[in-house]
């Protein structure tokens, strides 16, 4: 079994993600768990999902739904809705391709995923109901290039893990040994 990659908040912003991916180097059997907000202020919104549905065939990719991949997702859907002028923006002007539509219906709102000794929940969010002896992986601040655990790598800027009481889990203890 290859890594698990998790990156958090891309908010549009293709270049950064682009060379984050290329710079750790994905292998085949990496999985890689998106937790939202692919679209957002920066520039390149439509760019990041084009490239996200370029590698979905040769990767296992898990994307997981932010509250701004649902706005731009109702307001493709319905016309209505608060969606950041960026990411409408970074189509200049083209049509917004129905596989991109088809991309932000097919998020998961949340990821379960079972290691040795200890589930993790992926999600953009906390949800408010939480299982205990589960580890949830959420979009919030951490440094780049972060061991989550001795499995998972944290490319993201924005990604973090709190267990079922919401505290900031501490996973030094698993590199004691490494």
């Amino acid at each position: 079994m290859g890594r698990l990659v998790v990156v958090g908040n891309i908010d549009g912003d293709y270049t950064w993600v682009a060379s984050q991916l290329e710079e750790v180097g994905l292998h085949p059997g990496d999985r890689v768990y998106f937790l939202g907000n692919h679209v957002g202020s920066a520039d390149q919104s439509a760019d990041v999902i084009e490239d996200l549905i370029r590698i979905h065939p040769f990767r296992k990719t898990y994307h997981i739904t932010g509250d701004k991949d649902l706005a731009f997702r109702d307001w493709l859907m319905h016309g209505v809705g608060d969606v950041e002028q960026a990411i409408v923006d970074s189509y200049n002007g083209n049509d917004i391709p129905y596989e991109h539509l088809r991309f932000l219906m097919g998020m998961f709102e949340s990821y379960t995923v079972s290691l040795p000794h200890v589930d993790y929940v992926m999600s953009h969010r906390l949800p408010e109901k939480r299982e205990p002896n589960v580890l949830y992986v959420v979009s919030a601040e951490a440094d780049e290039y972060t061991w989550i655990d001795k499995n998972i790598l944290n490319v993201g800027k924005t990604v973090t893990v709190l267990d079922t009481a919401e505290h900031v889990v501490d996973f030094r203890r698993f590199h004691e040994n490494d």
